[in-house]
């Protein structure tokens, strides 16, 4: 009899405290195909890249404010090498790839227009001329500006930046999207 006793009153003390919850959490996770346009240095030997993404945002409960974290992947080819650079042979600089990894902090506006900041790094993979591996590691800064719905599309265009040990690389991109959200059904 104790035992029903100490159930039942377990089962009525979480049912009222669940009964206050009405969502679990703001979590979106979406995936996204990227398209940037390179500028600086890059764009001398880099064509526009192109790419995908991951991006987990968990909104901040009763704010509009909502930690990110991103990681992507892009592919710039190389153009074609001018003619008084190799003037026997018809050659183009080796493509690069970039991936990278940016924790950011999303505030939407009302009409789920939105601005987000990132900072984090790029891991760059390249060749040389000689095919030895030309990888290297830079400090990346973002900003975006974009349009989301939940769940639903998301559309957004960035500048962002990579600052290289010996080199700058920056970027203007577009990114559209799909974002799922994690959201809990009210509990009664």
């Amino acid at each position: 009899m104790r035992k029903l006793i100490l159930l039942t009153s377990i089962l009525f003390t979480t049912t009222s405290v669940f009964s206050q919850i009405t969502t679990l959490s703001d979590a979106e996770l979406g995936f996204a195909l990227d398209a940037a346009v390179p500028m600086s240095t890059l764009k001398t030997t880099q064509k526009t890249g192109l790419g995908g993404s991951a991006k987990f945002g968990m909104t901040i409960y009763s704010t509009r404010f909502a930690p990110t974290c991103t990681v992507g992947f892009l592919s710039f080819s190389g153009k074609e090498i001018p003619q008084d650079q190799t003037p026997f042979l018809k050659d183009t600089y080796k493509p690069v790839f970039f991936v990278p990894v940016k924790a950011g902090m999303r505030y939407t506006f009302p009409m789920g227009v939105y601005a987000e900041p990132q900072v984090g790094g790029t891991f760059s993979f390249s060749e040389d001329d000689m095919g030895n591996a030309n990888n290297a590691l830079g400090f990346t800064y973002a900003f975006n500006i974009g349009f989301q719905t939940l769940p639903g599309m998301d559309i957004s265009a960035r500048y962002e930046a990579v600052d290289f040990v010996n080199s700058t690389a920056s970027l203007v991109g577009i990114r559209i999207g799909y974002h799922f959200t994690f959201r809990r059904q009210e509990i009664y």
